[in-house]
C-alpha cells in the first residue's frame, strides 16, 4: 500500500463558457503535489500540472448535426532531477482521444508527461448512424530522444441500436513517431483497425 509520505494532493479546477448556443469554450487545470514511489523503493518528490483549453462548435438545429471540437493539452512539467523529483501526472483516469496513442486497452496508452494539439469533427451519416475524424498531433520534451511522438488520425464509424447497444469500427493511422524510434528502436508508424460493441447500462 501507499504510506503517507508516499501521497500525492490533486487540485484542480474546471469551466465552460457559451457565447452562443452552439458555441462553447471550455478550460480545466490541475496541480499535483506530494511524494510518489520509486522502483527501486523509497519516496521522491513530486510537482506536475495538467492543462486542457478548446472549443467546440455543434450545429443541433442542423439535420446532421455537424460539429468541430479544438483543443490544446499539457500534461507533466516542473523541473526534475533524476532520483529527486518526478514531473509526470498522475491520473486514474483514462485519456482516449485517438485509439493508437492514448487508448489503454488495445493502444500505447501515453500519459504521464506530453503534450498535445487535436481536432475532432463529426456528423450524423443519418439517423442512428454518425462518423467522426480525429486528427491529433504529440510532442514530449526530452533531451535524450526526438520530441516528436508523432501524428495520429483516426476515422470511427458508429450505428446505434439502441439507447444503450452501438457497434463501431475504426482505422487509426500514427505516424512521424520519432521519439518511439529513438528511445524504443520502434517503427516510426503504425496502424490499427477496431471493431467494438459498446453497451452501457
Amino acid at each position: 500500500g501507499m504510506s503517507d509520505s508516499e501521497r500525492v494532493w490533486t487540485l484542480g479546477a474546471g469551466a465552460d463558457y457559451w457565447p452562443v448556443p452552439d458555441f462553447r469554450l471550455y478550460a480545466e487545470g490541475y496541480y499535483q503535489w506530494g511524494k510518489t514511489p520509486t522502483d527501486a523503493g523509497g519516496a521522491v518528490d513530486h510537482r506536475s500540472q495538467a492543462l486542457r483549453a478548446g472549443m467546440r462548435v455543434q450545429w443541433n438545429r442542423h439535420p446532421r448535426r455537424p460539429y468541430i471540437d479544438l483543443s490544446a493539452w499539457s500534461l507533466g512539467g516542473g523541473d526534475e532531477s533524476p532520483g529527486n523529483r518526478s514531473g509526470d501526472f498522475v491520473s486514474l483516469g483514462d485519456v482516449d482521444t485517438t485509439m493508437i496513442m492514448e487508448e489503454n486497452d488495445f493502444g500505447l496508452g501515453l500519459r504521464g508527461k506530453y503534450e498535445a494539439l487535436k481536432a475532432k469533427a463529426g456528423f450524423d451519416v443519418r439517423r442512428f448512424h454518425h462518423m467522426d475524424i480525429v486528427a491529433a498531433w504529440f510532442r514530449r520534451d526530452d533531451s535524450d530522444f526526438a520530441p516528436a511522438l508523432g501524428t495520429e488520425i483516426d476515422l470511427w464509424y458508429s450505428r446505434q441500436f439502441t439507447g444503450n447497444v452501438t457497434l463501431r469500427y475504426g482505422a487509426g493511422w500514427l505516424f512521424n513517431a520519432e521519439y518511439f524510434k529513438d528511445a524504443l528502436d520502434a517503427h516510426p508508424r503504425a496502424t490499427m483497425l477496431r471493431a467494438e460493441l459498446v453497451l452501457k447500462f
